[in-house]
């Protein structure tokens, strides 16, 4: 498994790569309903809600929007 984030201004996208053959699961640091799935290597998860845990399945790579929540003040 490999996973990182992108940002560009306030853009934010998690790239998660599963390169094994079983399937896996990573909890992203911004859980809970921390994004959206933009592109997935199966071509079967755009606009996937991810929460608590983003699976992926074998040999499976994200895209993922990551929702930025509202500074508290």
């Amino acid at each position: 498994m490999l996973a990182y984030l992108r940002e560009q201004g306030d853009r934010r996208y998690l790239i998660a790569l599963n390169f094994s053959n079983e399937t896996a699961r990573l909890m992203p640091p911004e859980a809970p309903g921390s994004g959206e799935i933009v592109l997935s290597s199966h071509l079967d998860r755009a606009g996937e809600t991810v929460a608590d845990v983003l699976g992926l399945r074998p040999d499976e790579g994200v895209i993922v929007r990551v929702c930025t929540l509202p500074a508290v003040s």
